[in-house]
Order: C-alpha cells, then sequence, then structure tokens
C-alpha cells in the first residue's frame, strides 16, 4: 500500500474525502492527517508518505510553502493540491514547484480523483521498479568488495553502502542448496517487519549471505537460524551498516566452526591460528609420522587417480582432510581444493558427473564434502575405466586388457600376466597379438604413453614425475618409447599442445634426449 498524508484546515473536508474514496481499492491508504503544513511537515519527516493531498491555502504554513519546504528537505512525496476557484493561478505554481495535480475543493470530483489516484500509483510502481533495479545493481557491485575483504582477513574500511539505510541485519549460511532469502521470508511472519525493509542476498565460495537494511527497527525471530533447513548464524541484533566487514567477518567465522563441527576445540572467534601452529608440531610431539604438506599430498592424489589407485587415493585424501581440519584453513578454501581437485581429474580422464560442482558446493560440512568429494572421484573413475577399455570376443584377453589398464603403473610383464590368467605365456602371446593386432608389450607402451600424453597436456607435473607415475623405471626410457610413439619428445610434446612456443626444455629432460647432447 502506497501511504497518504491529508492536510486540510477544514475537518469536514478530510472526513468527506476519508468517507467517499476506497483509498485501499486504488492501493492507498491513508497514513495520517494534519490542519496546517507545519504540523504535516513534522509528520512527513517521520511518515514518509508517498502522496500528500494538502489545501493549497492554510493557516500557518500554506500548501504552496509545505511544497516548498518539502522539496528543499529532500522528501519526494508526490502532491495533489485542493483548490477553490479563484485559486487557479495558485494551481499552476504548485504545479510549477512539482505537484502532480489538483482538484477542486467545491466541486469534489470523487471520479476525478480517482483517476489521479491511478495515474499517481502506476507512476509510483515504475518508479519504485527503477529504483530498484539501480539499488539492486548497486548493491550486486558492493557485496562482492566487502567479500573480498572479509575472506582475505583485510582490516581496511569497507566502501559506503550504495543507500543511506540506518539499520541492518545479516544472517549466513553453508552452502546454497535452498536460495537462504527465500527460506527466511517464509519463516518470518506477517509483522515481523514494521518499516520497509531492503533484502538482498550474495552467495560465493559455498557461502550464502542474506541482508536486511532499513531506517526503521529491525528483528528476527529468535530462533530462525535453527529453524532453517541449512546450518545457518545471525546477528544478535541490528547494526549500523559502517559495521557490516566486522559482523561479517564474525559470521564467516562461526560458520567456519559449523563447517568443522566444533565443539568448544577452536578460538571463540574460530580463527584456529593456535590450532594450526599447534597441529603442525602435534604429530612429532606424540611419535606419529608428520604429515607431508597439503601441496604434496594434492599431487599424490591426482597420480593415484591417473594411475586408477582408487585405495591409494581415498587413504591420502582422508589425510589431507584431516590435515585441512587440524588447521582450520577457511572452508571455502576447502571447497577451492576439492573443485580443483576434480578439474584436474575431468582434464586426465572423462568430464565429472552432471552436477558435480554443485554437489560439493552444497555440502555443509568438512565429513560431507569429503564423502561427497570421493564419491565423485569413484564416479569419474568408473566412467574413465569403461572409456579406456578395449574389449575382444575372447574373455580372457578381456581380463589380461582390464589387468594392463588398471596396473599400467607397475612392473608388468608376460610371465605375470600369464600367471593372473594362467596359461602358458607362447600361447599368450600369440592369442593377445591375435585378437589385439599388436604384442603386449607395445600395447602396454601405447597405454603408458597415452597416459602421459594426458598428464603432459593437463597437469604441471614434471617429465621425470610423469614417467615414473605412468610405469616407465628410468627417464631415460620414458623419454625413448615416447618419442618412438609419439614422434617428439614428451617435453616439445607438453610446449606444441600448450602453445608455449620453443622454449627452455621440460625440467629433467634436456640430460637425457640423445638429440640434446
Amino acid at each position: 500500500m502506497w501511504k497518504i498524508l491529508l492536510v486540510e484546515d477544514e475537518p469536514f473536508v478530510r472526513r468527506k474525502l476519508l468517507k467517499l474514496v476506497d483509498w485501499e481499492a486504488y492501493g492507498f491508504s491513508v497514513a495520517g492527517e494534519a490542519s496546517d503544513g507545519e504540523e504535516a511537515l513534522q509528520l512527513m519527516h517521520q511518515l514518509r508518505p508517498d502522496l500528500v493531498i494538502a489545501d493549497i491555502l492554510m493557516p500557518r504554513m500554506d500548501g504552496l510553502e509545505l511544497l516548498r519546504q518539502t522539496r528543499h528537505a529532500g522528501l519526494d512525496s508526490r502532491f495533489v493540491m485542493l483548490t477553490c476557484m479563484g485559486e487557479f493561478e495558485y494551481a499552476r505554481k504548485a504545479l510549477e514547484l512539482g505537484a502532480s495535480g489538483y482538484v477542486l475543493k467545491l466541486s469534489l470530483s470523487i471520479p476525478e480523483l480517482q483517476e489521479i489516484l491511478l495515474k499517481i500509483g502506476e507512476e509510483l510502481s515504475a518508479s519504485r521498479r527503477q529504483r530498484h533495479a539501480l539499488l539492486g545493481q548497486a548493491f550486486d557491485r558492493y557485496y562482492p568488495l566487502v567479500w573480498e575483504a572479509v575472506k582475505a582477513g583485510q582490516e581496511t574500511a569497507p566502501p559506503a553502502p550504495p543507500a543511506s539505510y540506518r539499520r541492518l541485519l545479516m544472517i549466513s549460511c553453508i552452502g546454497t542448496a535452498r536460495p537462504l532469502l527465500e527460506a527466511v521470508l517464509e519463516a518470518c511472519p506477517p509483522d515481523t517487519w514494521m518499516e520497509e525493509v531492503w533484502t538482498g542476498s550474495f552467495t560465493a565460495d559455498g557461502c550464502t549471505t542474506c541482508f536486511f537494511w532499513s531506517d526503521g527497527s529491525l528483528r528476527l525471530p529468535g530462533k530462525l537460524a535453527a529453524g532453517l533447513p541449512v546450518p545457518a548464524v545471525a546477528c544478535g541484533g541490528p547494526v549500523p551498516p559502517g559495521l557490516i566487514h566486522a559482523e561479517w567477518t564474525r559470521l564467516y567465522r562461526q560458520l567456519n566452526d559449523l563447517w568443522y563441527e566444533i565443539k568448544g576445540e577452536a578460538p571463540a572467534d574460530g580463527s584456529g591460528a593456535e590450532s594450526a601452529s599447534t597441529s603442525a608440531a602435534g604429530p612429532e610431539a606424540a611419535g606419529e609420522p608428520k604429515l607431508p604438506p597439503i601441496w604434496v599430498m594434492e599431487k599424490e592424489i591426482v597420480l593415484a587417480f591417473a594411475q586408477r589407485r582408487s585405495a591409494d587415493m581415498q587413504r591420502t585424501a582422508c589425510a589431507m582432510w584431516e590435515t585441512l581440519r587440524a588447521s582450520r584453513l577457511p572452508f571455502c578454501l576447502v571447497m577451492e581444493k576439492a573443485e580443483r581437485l576434480v578439474r584436474t581429474f575431468a582434464e586426465i580422464g572423462n568430464p565429472p558427473p552432471s552436477g558435480a560442482a554443485q554437489r560439493l558446493r552444497e555440502a555443509a560440512t568438512h565429513r560431507e564434502l569429503l564423502a561427497c568429494f570421493l564419491g565423485v572421484a569413484d564416479e569419474m573413475q568408473v566412467r574413465m575405466a569403461a572409456a579406456e577399455g578395449i574389449t575382444t570376443n575372447h574373455p580372457e584377453i578381456n581380463r589380461v586388457l582390464e589387468y594392463i589398464h588398471s596396473r599400467f603403473a607397475e612392473n608388468i610383464t608376460l610371465r605375470a600376466v600369464a600367471r593372473y590368467v594362467a596359461m602358458e605365456e607362447h600361447y599368450l602371446s600369440g592369442l593377445f597379438r591375435l585378437k589385439t593386432g599388436e604384442t603386449l608389450i607395445n600395447y602396454l607402451q601405447h597405454v603408458r604413453v597415452k597416459k602421459a600424453r594426458r598428464l603432459l597436456r593437463e597437469t604441471d607435473l614434471t617429465v621425470n614425475e610423469i614417467g615414473r607415475s605412468v610405469g616407465f623405471p628410468n627417464d631415460n626410457y620414458f623419454i625413448k618409447t615416447f618419442k618412438k610413439w609419439s614422434g617428439q619428445t614428451p617435453g616439445t610434446y607438453r610446449r606444441d599442445e600448450r602453445g608455449i612456443g620453443d622454449g627452455a626444455p621440460a625440467s629433467g629432460e634436456a640430460s637425457l634426449d640423445p638429440k640434446r647432447t
């Protein structure tokens, strides 16, 4: 409803207006009445009416002066003037000052007033839509600036909000399974907001935050956060907008405790600085082997995935997750690590399952993200194995193919494979060549080189690391075999595929390539 203030020194005229016009039918409600301009101006500062219907001639302050004072004060209420037959000059001046129209008091044409209400209602709606669109765009630019400062732990003052609201409430949650703003608004009873409230939400890095801005009082239902479908934390009460950075940082730290399911294990602010330093020394103090750095574990996870060593990949991932928990790394950075690993898996093998990225972002806890990550990795390995498998019409040869694709990084020999399928070596060698068109050793080399090509294209592992990871016992053998089947050395292949151009040889290759001696 648009708010109206009636300003008329004659009470019977005000009563007539109230009685004869169905204000709500046109989207308006009468919020207040005044008998002169001075009283009206005070009420306008309190009520902020959308429309003022004012008599032109009144004692103390007339309608024209009220209109002037309103514009001087920066109030944008629309005006409709009430005038008598002999006051057309005043009405003309009112229109020059920005009044939307005038109505003759003596005839007081209700249809004419209703037509003006329809016109002003449409203007107010259009103006609000335009204002909200511009304000929404401004807040869409504002939230990321503050969020980046919060995420980086910066202490610098945030930029000024795009609107001069005086109160702010915030509520944040982990994940994006359901729009938080929608859930909050559903949980609020109709009388929650006593004043006009600007609402908005911002989602980034696996975190969604809702904002409620107002010039009046703000309150959220006492147990709102506990009743939401996702773990959430909220302001204890409204804060000045200038404290948005500090309050958002506090909520972010509380969410980190929820993410790691911490109950009395970390500092109250959730920063975890002390926990990180003690955890680094903890294993050694307890006599346990010290875990490798995170980046080393990430590399091992990628290699285990490429070599289809599922058990090793899962074991290393669990160890990495435990190290991340001990360090209390911000949950958004943990999500980034999981997403980066899945992207690398996709570059090595096949695209991830549909919705994998969303599933990772919707994980509400550290444990859930690990389970989701391992599930996605398992699905990708199954699909990769299916895509790589070559079948024949001989079941034992198919078993040999599966053996090679799943263990290509191991020391595979004809004797070991013959023993695996319970065949004589010479017979297996001939049968394999008959069914696949090449010898078992050549087939194995093809598989290894194909794996190496993917790793050279899609990872930053060194040539030495890639050669060993795909099963070549030494660098010289890897480079010669790779060149035999690819026509170029691993370093040259990587530079050509990445468009790097002529440059220094890849790490570990220069001294081993015979043509470079």
